[in-house]
């Protein structure tokens, strides 16, 4: 292993690269280096060395050693984000972040400010700083799941589809929410779903479903009417 690269910066650690391999006892130390998560741990168990062997099967280096100064276990892109996994579902989401931040250039542009030229409204630098940060840490969520559904032998992520959103946290702002819907699941206003119901080819439910709602719509309106009566 001959081939040093710039360290990527995780929080207040930096990640040793070489050979485009990342340090895995650094990726350790950033985490909060708890005996029971080191990088043999994590290596030796059998999820971890199936994903060694179908990474090395195609082609891809999956993990050196190296000794001296830069010593210690390096792996590849793919075994950094398990590793991360593996540790904590937070630690995965902060070490997915810093590598989508550091391959945006290389992305197509759409985390990219736009072109002042182009915007029909003022051009606000900190509103599209704003907008950037939203939209990356959306990506990093979606990122993921669907990183997990892959390795968990999941191709339901391809056809199946998400809802993107954010909530508030009073403390940390706007946190993206994002979740694949379940396959019957649909999303329809209050005020829409009657439309919905009625018109020629619009929601199929089934008879005992459009039960269950005339039923829930009778229940609200007897309570309605109880409470009102009171």
């Amino acid at each position: 292993m001959t081939g040093h690269l710039p360290a990527l910066a995780l929080g207040e650690h930096s990640i040793r690269q070489i050979d485009g391999l990342f340090s895995l006892n650094d990726l350790h130390a950033a985490s909060g280096s708890n005996p029971g998560q080191r990088p043999g741990n994590f290596l030796n168990t059998d999820n971890t060395r199936a994903l060694v062997e179908e990474i090395e099967n195609a082609g891809i280096s999956a993990i050196s050693t190296a000794r001296g100064r830069n010593g210690g276990t390096y792996a590849c892109r793919e075994l950094v984000i398990a590793y991360a996994a593996w540790i904590s579902p937070a630690f995965h989401l902060k070490v997915i972040r810093v590598f989508l931040a550091a391959n945006a250039p290389a992305q197509p542009s759409l985390l990219t400010a736009p072109d002042p030229a182009t915007v029909s409204a003022p051009f606000d630098p900190d509103r599209i700083k704003a907008a950037s940060k939203a939209a990356s840490q959306v990506a990093a969520d979606l990122y993921g799941q669907i990183f997990n559904s892959i390795l968990d032998g999941d191709d339901g992520w391809k056809y199946g589809r998400w809802i993107l959103a954010f909530a508030h946290d009073p403390q940390a702002g706007a946190v993206p929410y994002v979740r694949r819907m379940n396959d019957d699941a649909m999303v329809v206003s209050l005020a829409d779903l009657p439309r919905r119901l009625m018109e020629p080819g619009g929601l199929l439910p089934t008879n005992k479903e459009l039960a269950a709602i005339a039923a829930a719509c009778n229940q609200k309106l007897i309570q309605r009417i109880e409470g009102a009566a009171a």
